[in-house]
């Protein structure tokens, strides 16, 4: 929709303009995205060929990146809440692990002493009944 060449002819005297309408002609999205649109619409309010129909057409394109833009951000932001949350959760289940490791390490200690005592006993009731002079098979 837009005339380069026609644009080229107006603007032919000025390096610096000539040299924006090229980036625009060679690449028109990146261009376009650098600076929204700004810089096409003055050059085309500038030569007097500052059609409505393209306007419009910028116009349309800028909203649309703001729309965009917003949606990426909400997206961020729900993507973001999800991260901590999962993050939240995995710092509670890492505790309870800890917390489940040291139970059972005192539940291995207890029964270890348990074990012991045990075997204390059995020492002490086989020592009781050799004095009592009892033979044990």
């Amino acid at each position: 929709m837009i005339d380069f060449k026609a644009l080229a002819n107006v603007f032919h005297y000025d390096p610096k303009k000539m040299n924006m309408l090229n980036e625009y002609n060679s690449n028109f999205i990146q261009s376009f995205q650098k600076d929204n649109g700004m810089r096409i619409i003055k050059l085309l309010e500038e030569a007097g060929k500052n059609n409505h129909d393209v306007i419009k057409k910028i116009n349309t394109l800028i909203e649309k990146r703001k729309e965009l833009e917003d949606e990426t951000d909400k997206i961020t932001h729900v993507q973001s809440e999800k991260i901590s949350s999962l993050e939240e959760k995995n710092k509670k289940i890492k505790h309870q692990i800890s917390e489940l490791h040291e139970e059972n390490m005192r539940e291995k200690k207890k029964s270890e002493k348990l074990e012991q005592n045990k075997r204390d006993i059995l020492e002490s009731i086989r020592e009781n009944l050799l004095k009592l002079n009892v033979e044990l098979r």
